[in-house]
C-alpha cells in the first residue's frame, strides 16, 4: 500500500482514464500496446497509443507505475513494460483534514446546531475520528486486500468501489470493535 501526498497525484488518481490503467495493471506487468488494447475492449470511451502513453507518462511522474523492463523490438524500437508500485494507493490524512475544510466547518456546525455542543469541540472530535478510520482504512487493505483484488477481477473497480461505498460505515464499526469515539461526541 502507498500514501499518496501529493495533490495532483491525488487528482490523478481519481481521473477517470488513468484509474482504468491501474486498474488494468493489476494484471501484472504489461506493455502500452497490451494496456492500449486491454483499455479499449468493451469501453465506448476508446483512447488511442498516444493517450495511453500520455498517461502513463504522468501516472510514473507521480509515482503509481514504473517501467519494469524494456525490451528492443525489430532492432530499433524499445518497448517499455509497466508495473504498479503498489496494490492499494490511499490518501493521507493530512491531505483529506487539509482539503475537506469546508466541509468539516460545515459538519461541525450541523453537529453544533443538532446537538447543542461546542463547534470547536465538534471539529476536534471529528478530525480525531476521521484520522482513526484512515488508520482503520489501512488495516482493512491490509487485512482484506485479496477479497477486494479477487472481487473486483470479477466485476469491475467502479462496481466493487460503489458497493464499498455502501458498506464502509460497517466495516469501519465492525474493525473499530467500538463506537465510543462516535458516541463520545454527544455526551
Amino acid at each position: 500500500m502507498q500514501v499518496m501526498e501529493d495533490p495532483e497525484a491525488i487528482k490523478l488518481m481519481n481521473e477517470p482514464n488513468a484509474g482504468r490503467i491501474l486498474y488494468i495493471l493489476r494484471e501484472g506487468e504489461l506493455s502500452v500496446k497490451q494496456i492500449h488494447s486491454k483499455f479499449n475492449a468493451d469501453y465506448d470511451k476508446k483512447k488511442t497509443l498516444t493517450s495511453i502513453y500520455r498517461y502513463l507518462s504522468q501516472l510514473e511522474k507521480k509515482g503509481f507505475v514504473k517501467v519494469s523492463r524494456e525490451e528492443l523490438k525489430k532492432k530499433h524500437m524499445i518497448m517499455k513494460y509497466y508495473v504498479r508500485t503498489a496494490k492499494f494507493f490511499v490518501e493521507s490524512f493530512e491531505f483529506v483534514s487539509e482539503n475537506s475544510c469546508e466541509e468539516l466547518e460545515i459538519a461541525s456546525t450541523i453537529l453544533s446546531g443538532m446537538y447543542s455542543i461546542d463547534k470547536e469541540r465538534a471539529k476536534k472530535e471529528l478530525l480525531e475520528i476521521i484520522k482513526i478510520d484512515m488508520d482503520i482504512n489501512t488495516i482493512i487493505l491490509d487485512k482484506h486486500g485479496a477479497l477486494l483484488l479477487g472481487e473486483e477481477k470479477k466485476s469491475d473497480w467502479e462496481k466493487v468501489r460503489s458497493s464499498l461505498k455502501m458498506i464502509w460505515p460497517l466495516i469501519i464499526e465492525k474493525e473499530r470493535g467500538t463506537i465510543s469515539k462516535a458516541v463520545s461526541l454527544f455526551k
